[in-house]
């Protein structure tokens, strides 16, 4: 889209794009909000903001607690990788399917356990996945608040 405007005109443009031009506040659209209540499902495209909201028990004296489900959807007309393409990587059914498939040549048992250790490492274990995941969720938060940091607030005017 190309939109012509004179400078000093932004009403226009606030109203197309719901943003303001003078304020600090983020260079964002504020959309809204979506009640989320049992037994249903919000689906949204990874490219918009979102911010969960406060949780509270309707009846504070009966347990309770909140789940999220992250599902990533993809375009069935996109070809990925597919799990029946991709090994095992959980390290105990990697182990335990390699070895019970692999031709020792009627090596001792202590001897196949001995390689079971040495590659205790291959793939990752949960503990090290989890870790990694932990990693990500930090540095998906650092970009976040980079780009926040870099083109949170604008201004249209152009000199």
């Amino acid at each position: 889209m190309d939109f012509s405007y004179e400078q000093g005109e932004f009403e226009g443009l606030e109203k197309i794009f719901g943003v303001e031009s003078f304020d600090s506040s983020a260079a964002v659209q504020e959309l809204g909000s979506v009640s989320t209540r049992q037994g249903r499902m919000l689906v949204f495209p990874n490219t918009l903001q979102h911010a969960v909201g406060s949780f509270g028990l309707v009846d504070r004296t009966k347990p309770g607690h909140r789940r999220f489900i992250v599902l990533w959807l993809v375009d069935p007309n996109d070809r990925i990788c597919s799990t029946r393409n991709v090994p095992p990587q959980q390290h105990d059914w990697w182990a335990e399917k390699r070895l019970a498939e692999y031709n020792f040549r009627g090596l001792p048992q202590e001897i196949v356990n001995m390689v079971g250790e040495e590659v205790s490492d291959y793939p990752m274990s949960l503990k090290k996945a989890q870790e990694l995941r932990l990693d990500l969720m930090k540095e998906r938060t650092r970009m976040v608040e980079a780009v926040e940091n870099q083109f949170g607030s604008f201004n249209l005017c152009e000199h």
